[in-house]
């Protein structure tokens, strides 16, 4: 890439011209920024213009690696909480996702408790939705963002075809981070965990951005008037699979 004007054939050290002076710093510059030789030698040949481009590029590149190192880091904060404590192998792992924009079905109401009725509504759900239903996993969002009130206000969620035109039909929104656990076996659970999920947002230095919600991967179900798939459906309630999910926003330091 830049010959050296003389080699000291006893030591090897390459000497260079003065000229090459400001060429070896912009090398050395773009090698600090992590640019590789093979990019270096490209970028030379460029015009101002098309350095510019390239190394926009580069940028966004590194921030995305930023971002991903940040969120191995935020994992390894919140996993000291409980990979040193003796039952950390039975525990349920936090792990990070995000949550893409879901067109779905919905009901949204107040309820005295999680009893018989949200599973009512839940089967009302998804009578209406049959026709535009497609095989993803229904849901609960807690408006109230708490299981703890006299009264809960609950979004019921059937995902649906982006094409329906059902009343009642919206777009949930995307979140880029979400904190998730899956657990197996009774609803009960899901209250402890959720305390945990925040409990594991705020030993990181994040912060819920929106209600959590309550995702149903296998669960026990009527299908009186609609049909759902065999691996959708629990025998029991030792099979159900749920999944939790808490988006969260980074603050700032």
């Amino acid at each position: 890439m830049l010959l050296p004007a003389q080699v000291n054939a006893e030591t090897g050290y390459r000497y260079y011209r003065g000229d090459q002076l400001m060429v070896i710093q912009r090398v050395r510059a773009l090698r600090d920024i992590g640019l590789s030789i093979a990019d270096i030698r490209i970028l030379l040949a460029q015009d101002p213009e098309e350095l510019s481009i390239r190394l926009r590029g580069h940028e966004q590149r590194l921030q995305e690696e930023l971002a991903a190192a940040a969120t191995r880091l935020r994992c390894l904060q919140g996993a000291f909480q409980w990979l040193t404590k003796p039952q950390w192998a039975t525990a349920s792992f936090v792990h990070l996702r995000s949550l893409p924009a879901i067109v779905a079905y919905t009901i949204r109401q107040r309820v005295p408790s999680l009893d018989q009725s949200v599973t009512e509504l839940f089967e009302e759900a998804e009578r209406r939705a049959a026709c535009d239903r497609t095989d993803d996993s229904p849901f609960m969002i807690f408006r109230d963002g708490t299981q703890s009130d006299d009264s809960l206000e609950i979004e019921i969620c059937v995902p649906v075809h982006s094409g329906s035109r059902l009343p009642g039909v919206h777009s949930i929104d995307a979140f880029a981070e979400a904190a998730c656990i899956t657990y197996a076996g009774s609803y009960s659970q899901s209250a402890p965990l959720v305390q945990r999920l925040l409990s594991w947002l705020n030993s990181t230095g994040a912060a819920a951005a929106a209600p959590y919600r309550e995702v149903y991967h296998r669960f026990g179900a009527d299908m009186r008037g609609y049909r759902l798939p065999r691996y959708r459906l629990a025998q029991s309630e030792a099979e159900f699979v749920t999944e939790l999910q808490v988006p969260f926003t980074r603050l700032q330091a």
